[in-house]
Order: C-alpha cells, then structure tokens, then sequence
C-alpha cells in the first residue's frame, strides 16, 4: 500500500507535491544538523530516503540507521531495512497524514525514535517506541537548543530549522 506524499504510484513512478519552500529549508537544515552532530553509532543522516516497509512504501522526510543494523547503504534505490529514526516536516498540507498513516506504519516497522518538525508553530516532538506504540518522550520550542533521543548528546540548534519561516501567528496563508 502506497502511502502518499511522497510516494511511488502502482506503476512505479514517483509522485509527489511539491514542497512548501520552508518545508524544503526545514527538512534540509534538520538532516544537516542530524548528520553533522549524530552519535558514531548512526549511519548517515538521509533526505527523502524510499522506504519499503513490508506492504508500506514510504518516503521519510529524514532517516538515519544505526551502524550496527547498516554498516552501509544498499545497492536498491530504496531501503527494505527500517530505519532506527525518522524525521518528518509538518505543514498544514501533510500534518493529517503524517500523524494518521506514516507514524503507525512507521510503529509497524518498528522504528525506534519519531521527530514530528513543525517549522510553523516552531516546535519539535520526539517520540519513541514501546512495545509498538509511540511515546511522548520531550517537546521543544523555540529557539533553544534541542537535546532529544535518539541524538541526545550532542545539544541541536533548533533555532536554524526556523530561521527563514514565517510564524504561523501571522495569519498567513500556507498550503
């Protein structure tokens, strides 16, 4: 089953919305900083990887995985292995979806540790599994520095993933 935005059609060709473009900044600056401050124990950080994941197929908007689960990257334009940590960028186009769909598929999977993005109220959930279902494990706001599971080492400047949106106080029309 093909989970939209972004997804693959049956027929195999990709389709997707276009991003909003501080969707596009948010998701770019949060995998960055993932990738650049990440435990050695964590893979690279991915943008938009394809995830096939049992009779899902999804696309993350950030991913990373343990090491020790993939010491490297398969051959496949698209991984079968879940990854330990997913990212996902809200908007008022995608926010139903991504909460209703993608993180039970997700939790289906067993992926370990969920980030919900909102660059729009400027905030961050953070998420991890137990016993398959998601916990609330720390909220974020602002322009704090961000220390949350699984990265929770290395102190993320949240401040960035916002920088050039407009707060969504202003009554400005998104999509």
């Amino acid at each position: 089953r093909c989970i939209p935005s972004p997804c693959l059609s049956p027929g195999g060709t990709m389709a997707a919305a276009h991003r909003l473009l501080f969707r596009t900044r948010t998701c770019a600056s949060v995998g960055a900083m993932a990738s650049g401050k990440r435990p050695a124990t964590y893979q690279d950080v991915l943008d938009e990887p394809e995830l096939h994941l049992a009779a899902n197929i999804l696309v993350a908007d950030v991913a990373a995985w343990r090491r020790e689960r993939m010491a490297r990257a398969p051959r496949a334009a698209y991984f079968t292995l879940a990854p330990d940590w997913i990212c996902e960028i809200l908007s008022p186009s995608n926010t139903r979806l991504d909460r209703t769909r993608k993180l039970p598929a997700y939790a289906r999977a067993g992926i370990g540790h969920a980030w919900l993005v909102d660059p729009l109220a400027q905030t961050l959930e953070v998420f991890r599994l137990d016993a398959g279902r998601w916990t609330l494990v720390s909220t974020h706001a602002g322009d704090e520095p961000v220390t949350a599971e699984p990265f929770d080492r290395v102190a993320l400047p949240a401040a960035r993933w916002w920088a050039d949106v407009e707060p969504e106080s202003t009554g400005a029309a998104y999509s």
